[in-house]
């Protein structure tokens, strides 16, 4: 039997010892494609196999599959996932159809390696991984996920309102005032839009139909990661295959395959397959669809569900002496009607434009200064009457397709190293954030 590792690094614990331990788990893991360390001591080789094993926690790697090249938030069109053949007791897992493809015939290869005793199983082997590679984890639903982060968010808002506030309110666009500055709390961490949750971590990577998991463990256990693939005799065989079949393995989680749509193993798939374009650009576009263009729709329509609730729940009210013009003033009551799409149509543009830009500069992890946001707000507030909304919305959007989770990234780390030279305080991500407002800035 192969030599275990004790490692017990997980969320659990302390930072200092979780450093210690992840620390010690990179000891083991290979590094990216560069190949410049390998697992179990200085090995001067560099084995091919070991190409097909990214770090995706550095850069934006993590956004594969997330953004489009103008940095757009894209999810997998539904007609486009198909179901995978080879799955763990016959579990309903699906990709897009050339990753479904290349799994299959990546595992029917792996099968064959097994029949033929290349492929070490029971005593030979760490406890049974890597004997079969069959697909537990597949393709979900951004939307489903993202839904459901959210449900019943309006609910408990409208329910906590207290009475002065709810008083204020006698019409859409006071709610509308009201639930802006309910959605800007600092506390509101999961990203408002879509298309920011997309691009956020709290987005899973299984949600890009690219990604196809074999093991179901938990992530944070790295003596699992170690001991069950890393030191799997298998191991080698696992991450020859992926590269062979157009797969890279995530470093963090080695039992996860991610399709290269840029590797030759997987291009010759999709040719296979029928596709007559394999560019990055145009497999993204036939396969994949935007969602930032329905961001203020769904705010919007969010609008209109958590009002009509609060009308439901607040027909009518009296209006205390604390909201009273002088005490002398009678109380008089405020019946609500019940709202209709309609009226969404009676807030006017500007204030439609402002919420939404105001709520996508905290959604987006962008976080402008008021002066620096009150120079766009204007700005858009301007074309009101000269463009449609729709352009409007798109312009609003352009600005803030930013990505603040860039830690890894060739920028960040030149920063972080001045700042550790220089002593300095400013945050490196901080200063990347900076100069690309400065850039928009610089449109006004």
């Amino acid at each position: 039997m192969a030599r275990k590792v004790k490692m017990n690094g997980n969320n659990e614990m302390l930072t200092s010892e979780l450093y210690s331990s992840r620390k010690n788990y990179n000891n083991y893991a290979v590094e990216t494609a560069i190949g410049r360390s390998v697992p179990f001591g200085n090995q001067p080789a560099i084995l091919a196999e070991y190409r097909s094993l990214r770090d995706f926690s550095i850069g934006k790697k993590y956004l594969i599959g997330k953004v489009s090249p103008e940095q757009f938030a894209i999810t997998p069109r539904p007609e486009m996932i198909t179901r995978i053949k080879y799955t763990a007791q016959d579990l309903n897992v699906g990709a897009i159809g050339f990753v479904q493809q290349a799994f299959d015939a990546m595992a029917e290869r792996y099968e064959n390696l097994v029949f033929q005793d290349r492929v070490a199983v029971e005593e030979a082997n760490v406890e049974g991984t890597l004997e079969s590679i069959r697909a537990k984890v597949g393709y979900e639903s951004a939307t489903k996920e993202f839904i459901s982060t959210g449900k019943g968010a309006y609910v408990n808002f409208v329910d906590s309102l207290p009475k002065a506030t709810k008083d204020r309110i006698e019409n859409v666009s006071d709610f509308l005032e009201v639930y802006v500055d309910h959605l800007l709390r600092p506390s509101s961490k999961i990203p408002y839009f879509l298309s920011d949750y997309i691009r956020s971590p709290f987005n899973p990577m299984w949600t890009t139909g690219l990604v196809i998991e074999i093991d179901d463990a938990s992530y944070s256990d790295d003596e699992y990661k170690v001991n069950n693939y890393f030191l799997s005799p298998n191991f080698r065989k696992f991450m020859a295959l992926a590269q062979e079949f157009g797969f890279m393995i995530d470093k963090h989680v080695p039992w996860r395959l991610v399709a290269d749509i840029n590797s030759k193993a997987m291009k010759n798939t999709m040719m296979r397959m029928g596709v007559q374009n394999t560019l990055a650009s145009y497999v993204i576009n036939e396969n994949f669809t935007v969602v930032d263009t329905n961001d203020f729709l769904f705010m919007m329509n969010d609008v209109y569900r958590a009002y009509e609730y609060f009308i439901k729940t607040n027909a009518f009210t009296d209006k205390t002496s604390s909201q009273q013009e002088s005490r002398e003033e009678e109380s008089r009551v405020i019946v609500r009607t019940p709202i209709r799409v309609e009226n969404l149509s009676l807030v006017p543009e500007e204030q439609w434009i402002t919420a939404f830009i105001r709520v996508k500069n905290k959604s987006s992890g962008l976080l402008m200064k008021q002066d620096e946001l009150n120079r766009i707000i204007i700005g858009e507030k301007r074309k009101v009457g000269f463009q449609s909304l729709d352009r409007i919305v798109t312009s609003v959007n352009k600005k803030f397709n930013f990505t603040p989770f860039d830690e890894g990234s060739k920028t960040f780390k030149a920063l972080r190293r001045l700042r550790s030279e220089t002593k300095a305080t400013i945050d490196p991500l901080q200063q990347i954030k900076d100069f690309y407002v400065a850039s928009l800035m610089n449109q006004y």
